[in-house]
């Protein structure tokens, strides 16, 4: 199996889960009637990721093919496999200090005022700044 097969294999098996998972839950919201929205929840957030992950992922991977396929071998040198790699660990540690910083901080009452689903949905956004910020870093300094 050729390095591009085994890159497209594993995206779509990764989309095709998403689809499978949001069709479970769907299945379990109307038959078994358990935790109804929450399962319609997961049902409505990974169906369209699904399908249009799946399709748009496999017409990516055929449309990069066609015109760089020097680009695919390089989705998995040792040397961007790492950096994406610190970049990662980089940015989830540094969502996991400000999360726990805020529950430790969350008795002193200005913290306390803040609402707490900003505060998740800021560590999220913040997660994905530091990820492009360390990537940009490790990929100058290496």
């Amino acid at each position: 199996m050729s390095r591009s097969s085994a890159l497209r294999n594993h995206t779509v098996l990764f989309f095709v889960g998403m689809l499978g998972l949001g069709l479970l839950s769907l299945l379990i919201a109307t038959t078994m009637q358990y935790e109804t929205k929450a399962m319609y929840g997961i049902a409505m957030g990974t169906l369209p990721a699904g399908a249009l992950g799946t399709l748009l992922s496999l017409w990516a991977l055929r449309h990069a093919e066609r015109r760089h396929p020097e680009r695919l071998r390089a989705e998995k040198d040792e040397r961007n496999l790492q950096i994406r790699l610190r970049a990662g660990n980089t940015a989830f540690w540094a969502a996991y200090a400000f999360l726990f910083l805020y529950t430790i901080l969350s008795p002193v009452p200005w913290v306390r005022s803040v609402n707490p689903t900003l505060v998740g949905c800021g560590a999220l956004v913040a997660l994905g700044l530091v990820h492009t910020v360390a990537s940009v870093v490790y990929n100058r300094m290496y």
